[in-house]
């Protein structure tokens, strides 16, 4: 992909001068692109030459394309002849040129992946190399294809693809004509209701649309395709989709995918009975031109080799510099997958797949293991029958009668200070329902934080707390110490099970009570329990005196 030339920057400026806003300029440059591609072919001047005269100078296509771009009354600027008169410039490499254009444009404008960063590109073509040695002549169908950018790998050669979105399209079919691509065979039209994934291909290449669903027609015919739709979560429908389709599908999709509930849950059960799922690659955040959600690309694969095997790539790792400008680092990421390489590569068995409730996250199934501390006889399940408390469950009525509590802010200290309590008013809705001794958690940066709390009026009543925190009871009959078993939650070994099990990102995640509760706990009798708990808190102690005592000096000193 090119770079951002002097002659681009050029007429990037003038359209500048011209006041065309933001959003704007990726359609005229688009535009100008495309007319001083024509009059290469042509090997014709500009001079003189009107929009009209340029403009028939397209393809068919195209000059529909431009038609759809040109309408827009913020654009009458594209049709003056100071913008005309610019095509005389010299431009060597416009396609090249372009695509550094383009590339800026949308790392700036945020247009919900209607394009994709090189690396992302590389990555793709990486795979599809593996799958299809040396082919150059890939028969792909690109539902939602955007500028096109799947249609630009020197792999594919025959494609059908569609938009329904007027600028996407436009943009991609006059993208793909500076490539010397046909574009006779993509479609100006809704990929939900002209859906082709019965039909036979090589490969299916697409990233989902970040949208919210709005016609009915298309909610009726998804509906009517997988049983059921949501408007709010069409990633959970298309990959339903594409688990009905004949051909293999390599798909980016937003990584909530990997994990959900309910009818989602139904979608990744599917695929795994009928071995479908072929590998998964996590990849890191903010490497996308203009989004910033955590992506994943699944391979869906009916005709598989390694029957009941999933090959998981935790490739979060890849990236360089973290932030807003990450770039993901995909000849090291390939080079790990070939390797093999166990901290980023396992192949997983489907009935490993099956007992972790049909969960496609790889960090799951990737993961370092931390040996059981030296004085635990053994390890006991939070949770369950056999577990050490019982995780509440929200109440189901809706309360409203309930005793505030006062909540103190979580820290990561299971003997952290409990003054200064935050006061929580009365709550309507469903809650938890705290009495106490009860513990209270959440989960922030690869830690378990603990809310300390103060039962406000009758303690013998409940007490209400929000539902984004997690309760633990104790059970009655167990012999397990409430301060020992805050500690062992700090421990590395249980922080290596709840990183494994957690849901969400890094700065605020949550776990299922299912994955809550088969967290294993280092166990040991109640009077080892308590000695560890003192011993602790004398250390504690003594490191605070000693601590007051310097400082003391220290004023002294001054």
């Amino acid at each position: 992909m090119g770079e951002l030339n002097s002659e681009m920057n050029d007429i990037l400026e003038f359209l500048k001068s011209k006041e065309v806003k933001a959003d704007r300029l990726l359609p005229a440059i688009t535009i100008f692109s495309a007319f001083k591609k024509a009059l290469t072919t042509a090997k014709k001047e500009s001079k003189e030459m009107s929009f009209a005269e340029l403009k028939a100078l397209l393809p068919t296509q195209e000059q529909k394309a431009v038609e759809l771009l040109a309408k827009d009354k913020e654009l009458k600027v594209v049709t003056s002849k100071a913008f005309l008169n610019r095509l005389a410039n010299e431009y060597k490499e416009i396609t090249a040129a372009y695509e550094g254009c383009l590339l800026q444009l949308v790392q700036n404008e945020g247009k919900n992946m209607q394009a994709l960063a090189p690396e992302v590109l590389q990555l793709l073509e990486a795979i599809i190399e593996e799958y299809y040695p040396k082919r150059k002549d890939l028969k792909v169908y690109n539902p939602f294809a955007g500028f096109g950018s799947y249609l630009l790998s020197p792999q594919v050669k025959e494609y059908f693809a569609q938009d329904e979105n007027d600028r996407a399209w436009a943009i991609g079919t006059l993208r793909l004509y500076l490539h010397g691509k046909e574009t006779k065979n993509y479609h100006h039209e809704d990929s939900i209701l002209s859906w082709k994934g019965e039909d036979d291909y090589d490969l299916i290449l697409s990233n989902f649309p970040f949208r919210i669903l709005k016609e009915k027609e298309q909610l009726t015919a998804i509906e009517k395709m997988v049983g059921y739709a949501n408007r709010f979560r069409f990633d959970q429908s298309f990959l339903a989709m594409l688990a009905k389709a004949k051909s293999p599908s390599l798909t980016l999709h937003s990584s909530h995918v990997l994990y959900g509930k309910m009818s989602e849950n139904e979608t990744r059960k599917e695929i795994i009975t009928n071995d479908l799922l072929d590998m998964v690659i996590l990849l890191p955040e903010m490497i996308h031109l203009d989004n910033m959600f955590a992506t994943t690309f699944l391979l869906l694969n009916p005709k598989k080799k390694d029957k009941g095997v999933v090959r998981m790539i935790d490739g979060r790792s890849f990236v360089t510099p973290p932030g807003k400008k990450a770039r993901l680092l995909t000849e090291d990421l390939v080079k790990a997958i070939k390797k093999k390489d166990k901290n980023f590569y396992r192949e997983v068995k489907v009935e490993e797949i099956v007992e972790q409730n049909y969960n496609f996250d790889p960090e799951r199934y990737i993961y370092e293991t931390v040996e059981l501390p030296d004085f635990a006889e053994s390890a006991r399940p939070l949770s369950g029958e056999d577990g050490l408390v019982d995780i509440l469950p929200l109440s189901k009525a809706r309360r409203d009668d309930v005793y505030r509590i006062s909540l103190a802010r979580a820290t990561d200290d299971p003997f952290g200070e409990r003054e200064d309590p935050i006061l929580l008013t009365k709550f309507r809705g469903p809650v938890y329902e705290v009495v106490p001794r009860d513990i209270i958690l959440s989960f922030q940066n690869e830690k378990v934080l603990f809310a300390h709390y103060k039962i406000e009026g009758n303690i013998n009543e409940p007490s209400a707390l929000m539902q984004f925190m997690k309760v633990l009871r104790l059970k009655e009959k167990v012999r397990i110490n409430r301060e020992y078993l805050m500690l062992m939650l700090t421990t590395d070994y249980v922080l290596a099970q709840i990183n494994r099990y957690k849901v969400g990102s890094d700065d605020r995640f949550t776990l299922s009570d299912a994955d809550l509760a088969r967290i294993k706990i280092p166990y040991c009798d109640i009077k080892s329990q308590r000695k560890l708990v003192d011993k602790l808190l004398d250390e504690r102690e003594k490191a605070e005196k000693e601590a007051r005592k310097r400082a003391k000096e220290e004023a002294k000193k001054k």
